[in-house]
């Protein structure tokens, strides 16, 4: 086989190995189109390594190598044992479409643990070359970063493979993390914030990740989150890192199907708008258990259909499905709402009532098909997520009053009763003491006009007794001493006559002590009384 022919066939190969099965069967046949020996040779290829997973180069639970994997005599196994500087390779843990990656303990004590990742054997071209130079390259601008895996050495073997050492990561995916520890969507949220930070320093660093997925997110077991693979990572030409300076691609398209935003399928420049679009659908794997497109058995051109053109479902909707997916294995497995709950400890009502509203908006939001349209910034998205979490309005949502209204009450539930409680209280004591004075004064009004009927009915009654005290004195003087005396026959009825009016005069007297002119008209009346019974020899 010519140089040339091996060439190609290395890079359709190292392109075919990123997609899955179902994918990778029509991206050869048009790759290779009617060229029979390119194609043959590919299928070669595919066949010697029918085990490739997708690139995952820095931990031992990314791929299950013990299994469909070549004998000892083969290259990747015989490097077992080897010494490469001051590391032996201890195993092989790893594997993807140009490199092996092998735990290797230091020399000198045995006991530092590191990965290396080699140049797979014959792939070796000065493509897969340069690729494998571009990753130590935009590894080395990051520099150290306690959330990034760093390199710490880099060579080539005995036999002019390329290597690099770098830090080993011993940690799950984010998405098996989070689901082993059955996180709360508050947990899932803050353990993701603290992934956006590194995000958006290799962006202000000028690196765009490209290949942002669950299992290049690991979180070890103390939960710090580890960000993996720059293979397929660019440096941007402006050292500004906010997505303004556009990434020409030059090569084929390299990507993850299901995580690649809409521009990067279509072969279209790329910004750090797509690191954001990528990292949105982790988000909304890591929130839902599913992911925003069913791409498991789609072509490659049914694929970049459905990113292009499909809306994602609303985490607060897909949640209620029932799914079957294939895992990296290529086994099956049934994602249901039970198990989803089960893996975040609550209930499918509470997930719905979490994921609806603001993080619905987020999401789709990170996920939108034009790159303008989505967050401008990894920061930007973290700081939406710290919102949800603060009970903050953001910025995905059409701001208003009420909405804000709404956001306030919600995160100050305690206050706002309290408040909402005194000031009940406020107005029924303010309503209480208005009653009671419109009351007080209406009881007041009324023993004022009781009063006032009183004194009128006092006066009448005063104004009755003068009248009739009047009635008796002006008989008294006016018939009793002029005829009465002369009358011996009326003598009797004088007497009766003089009586009843004494008593007339002594009750007015008892009634009203006070009344001069009663008590002087009771005084005058005893002395009449007495000279009339003188006159008749009664005293």
């Amino acid at each position: 086989m010519n140089s040339d022919l091996w060439n190609r066939a290395s890079e359709v190969f190292s392109e075919a190995i990123e997609l899955s099965s179902a994918e990778r069967n029509e991206f050869v046949q048009q790759r290779c189109g009617d060229d029979v020996e390119l194609l043959a040779e590919v299928e070669s290829m595919l066949a010697e390594d029918e085990q490739a997973t997708e690139a995952n180069f820095l931990t031992p639970a990314i791929a299950d190598v013990s299994k469909g994997r070549p004998q000892a005599d083969t290259p990747e196994d015989s490097m077992i044992g080897q010494v490469i500087g001051p590391y032996r390779i201890d195993r092989l843990i790893g594997h993807g479409g140009m490199g092996n990656v092998y735990l290797a303990v230091r020399s000198a004590d045995f006991a530092s643990k590191v990965a290396i990742k080699l140049i797979r054997h014959g792939l070796n071209t000065q493509s897969i070359v340069s690729r494998f130079q571009n990753e130590i390259q935009v590894q080395a601008a990051l520099g150290q970063h306690p959330n990034i895996a760093a390199i710490v050495d880099a060579g080539q073997t005995e036999n002019g493979l390329p290597y690099f050492v770098m830090e080993y990561v011993d940690g799950k995916r984010i998405d098996e993390y989070c689901d082993s520890n059955r996180l709360s969507t508050a947990q899932r949220l803050s353990l993701f914030g603290a992934v956006c930070p590194t995000i958006q320093f290799a962006h202000q660093n000028a690196v765009i990740h490209r290949d942002l997925k669950p299992s290049n997110i690991l979180v070890t077991a103390d939960g710090r989150p580890v960000l993996i693979d720059f293979g397929i990572a660019k440096l941007l030409d402006s050292p500004d890192g906010h997505g303004e300076v556009e990434l020409t691609q030059t090569e084929g398209r390299a990507f993850t199907p299901g995580y690649a935003s809409p521009e990067q399928v279509s072969g279209k420049p790329l910004t750090t708008a797509s690191d954001v679009y990528s990292l949105g659908v982790v988000l909304y794997e890591v929130l839902t258990g599913h992911k925003p497109y069913k791409l498991d058995r789609s072509s490659v051109s049914d694929m970049v259909d459905i990113v292009l053109k499909q809306n994602p479902p609303r985490p607060s909707e897909v949640v209620l499905r029932s799914d079957t997916v294939s895992d990296r294995s290529g086994d099956t497995k049934e994602i249901s709402p039970v198990e989803i709950c089960k893996s975040r400890d609550t209930s499918i009502r509470r997930l719905q009532q979490q994921l609806h509203g603001d993080l619905d908006q987020v999401v789709l939001k990170a996920l939108h098909k034009d790159p303008a349209r989505r967050y401008p910034t990894i920061q930007a998205f973290e700081a939406d997520l710290q919102n949800i979490v603060s009970g903050h309005p953001v910025s995905a949502r059409p701001d208003s009053i009420a909405y804000r209204t709404k956001k306030f009450i919600q995160r100050n539930k305690i206050p706002v009763a309290i408040a909402t409680m005194l000031a009940v209280s406020l107005v029924a004591g303010t309503i209480g003491t208005v009653v009671g004075l419109v009351r007080a004064n209406t009881e007041w009004q009324r023993a004022e006009a009781n009063a006032k009927a009183a004194k009128e009915q006092e006066q009448i009654a005063s104004r009755k007794a003068r009248d009739a005290q009047k009635v008796v004195r002006d008989f008294y003087t006016n018939v009793s001493e002029d005829q009465l005396f002369d009358r011996p026959s009326l003598q009797p009825l004088r007497q009766e006559f003089l009586d009843e009016a004494l008593a007339f005069y002594r009750s007015a007297y008892e009634e009203n002590p006070d009344d001069r002119q009663v008590e002087h008209e009771l005084g005058d009346m005893l002395v009449r009384v007495a000279i009339a019974r003188e006159s008749t020899g009664d005293i």
